[in-house]
C-alpha cells in the first residue's frame, strides 16, 4: 500500500507524472472566459471574452471538448465511458 503524505500533496504533478497516471485514460476539466480561450485556442477569436466555458483536455494537454453547454461536457464524458473524480 502507498502511503501518501497528504502535507507534500500540494504541488502540481509534472506532465511525465501526469501522463503516467493514465496516458489517454485521464482528461481534466477547466473552465475558462472567452479571453483565457482565445489565448490559447487562436480557432476561438470571435469567443465572446466575459462568457464561461467548459473545456476538456487529454493528459498532455491537446483540447478535446470547448462548450458553453455543461450537459454536452457530460455527454461526451459518458460516451467516452468515462466518469468525473473531483479533486480537492
Amino acid at each position: 500500500m502507498t502511503h501518501f503524505d497528504h502535507h507534500k500533496c500540494d504541488a502540481p504533478l509534472s506532465a511525465e507524472e501526469f501522463l503516467a497516471l493514465g496516458g489517454e485514460e485521464i482528461v481534466y476539466r477547466r473552465r475558462l472566459t472567452g479571453k483565457q480561450l482565445k489565448a490559447f485556442l487562436p480557432e476561438a477569436k470571435n469567443a465572446p471574452e466575459a462568457q464561461i466555458f467548459e473545456a476538456l483536455f487529454s493528459a498532455d494537454g491537446t483540447p478535446l471538448l470547448v462548450t458553453d453547454d455543461k450537459r454536452s461536457l457530460t455527454d461526451w464524458l459518458d460516451e467516452a465511458g468515462m466518469d468525473m473524480a473531483l479533486r480537492h
